[in-house]
């Protein structure tokens, strides 16, 4: 009778550990499309018999347990960044490539019309309707300037948008993890911290889409992250939010983390895409842009002086400077 027992329970706890196995099955079934959800494996162990001459009391389970690849999971933590940045980069650059305009429709058409006006009046140069040609053109090309100049301008302020808001997104989720440390820390079990493990992984996905991260285990369970050159914004459930701050004299953000400018520091993420964008891709544009508009300005200048006017005077200064955008706009002001 006692082995009939015997055999009747070791049947009934394989039975049990069956069908928890095919719940877990169809849990992971379920959340296949889950964002984060990481698959589930039962943990089963062999019961040892009660008494010598049997084979064992059966089976049970020992827990469930997520099956993740940390190796992979660090690596996806490192490379998002990169690419999320590029992404950033060439959508806020498709902006600018915009404003530049297709090759024989920008700054390059006006100044052959005013070359063209120029070629006109040297052809003719008794006549005032030529003059006055190249008067119109020359405030054209200062136009054009001007406002290429104003576009970039409002493409860096474009990404300095971007850049505060996607500070608020960060401090959004930095909160939101440090939570889901204390609901790990507190789980009674594995199994009861799997979900919020789950979402854990998928918030720190989402924050390195936006930042460099460097994420760190902690023993107890949860993550530890810091950002830029080791800088800590989650340790257990403390978290150290990124501030922003205006700079002069432009206003620009500027990146803080407690007492620290960390805003040099990132250099990867949608963040540390919009930063370079802002703090390097445009300036250098404008840079450029303003060269250009010194070296038509200078030439046309030094040509147009040593022309004469109707009545024999020496030609004086056609285009006024400077030709920095944010001081003083180029005009075309001087007399044909």
């Amino acid at each position: 009778m006692g082995d009939l027992l015997s055999s009747l329970n070791s049947v009934a706890r394989a039975l049990d550990a069956q069908r928890y196995g095919l719940d877990v099955t169809g849990q992971n079934i379920a959340n296949v499309n889950t964002p984060g959800y990481a698959r589930r494996t039962v943990d089963l162990v062999a019961l040892a018999p009660e008494a010598p001459g049997t084979a064992g009391r059966g089976v049970d389970v020992v827990g469930v347990r997520a099956m993740r690849d940390r190796l992979l999971e660090t690596r996806l933590h490192n490379e998002l960044p990169a690419q999320t940045r590029e992404a950033a980069k060439a959508e806020a650059l498709s902006v600018v490539e915009a404003s530049l305009g297709m090759p024989g429709s920008s700054i390059d058409a006006t100044l052959e019309k005013f070359f063209d006006a120029f070629a006109a009046l040297a052809e003719m140069p008794t006549s005032a309707s030529h003059r006055e040609s190249v008067l119109i053109n020359g405030e054209e090309v200062a136009a054009a300037f001007r406002s290429m100049a104003g576009r970039f301008d409002s493409a860096r302020l474009d990404a300095d948008r971007q850049v505060r808001g996607i500070v608020d997104d960060v401090n959004a989720l930095v909160s939101r993890i440090a939570s889901l440390n204390v609901s790990i820390g507190n789980a009674t079990s594995q199994e009861r911290s799997l979900h919020a493990r789950d979402e854990q992984f998928e918030l720190v996905r989402q924050l390195s889409e936006l930042i460099d991260v460097q994420v760190l285990d902690r023993p107890e369970g949860g993550v530890d992250i810091s950002i830029g050159n080791g800088r800590p914004v989650i340790v257990g459930q403390t978290t150290y939010q990124v501030q922003v701050q205006n700079s002069v004299p432009l206003g620009a953000a500027t990146l803080q983390v407690g007492a620290t400018d960390v805003t040099g520091e990132i250099t990867a993420g949608r963040l540390g895409g919009f930063l370079q964008v802002r703090d390097v891709n445009i300036p250098d544009y404008t840079s450029r842009l303003d060269s250009l508009a010194y070296e038509v300005a200078t030439r046309v200048n030094t040509l147009h002086a040593a022309g004469y006017d109707q009545l024999g005077a020496t030609g004086g200064t056609f285009f006024t400077a400077p030709y920095v955008y944010y001081a003083a706009p180029l005009s075309g002001t001087g007399d044909s």
